[in-house]
């Protein structure tokens, strides 16, 4: 809070700006892309996705501004089980979904 006697600058604010990416491509245990998968994605203390977005036509999945910190991915699919990764953003993943 300011009192009446302080001011805050723009200097006094400081926003965090995350640089990191990944690439994922959801498939099959075929290696066919898997279109409209569900997913979300956290990094603990840092980063929530707000709800879930879906993969693309040929099942990839782009995000963007992530910190330089360990990431959770929750993939699902009607039909096929979840599945869940965790590691460090700046690579390119490739999960399978298995059918149920």
């Amino acid at each position: 809070s300011v009192k009446n006697d302080e001011s805050k600058g723009l200097e006094d604010i400081i926003l965090e700006k995350y640089h990191q990416k990944i690439s994922i491509q959801v498939l099959d245990e075929k290696d066919n892309p898997i279109s409209k998968a569900y997913y979300s994605v956290q990094a603990e203390n840092y980063y929530k996705s707000k709800g879930f977005s879906v993969s693309d036509n040929e099942g990839m999945i782009y995000i963007n501004n992530l910190p330089d910190t360990e990431i959770s991915l929750l993939v699902n699919h009607d039909g096929y089980q979840q599945n869940f990764w965790q590691g460090l953003p700046g690579n390119h993943i490739e999960l399978v979904l298995k059918k149920e």
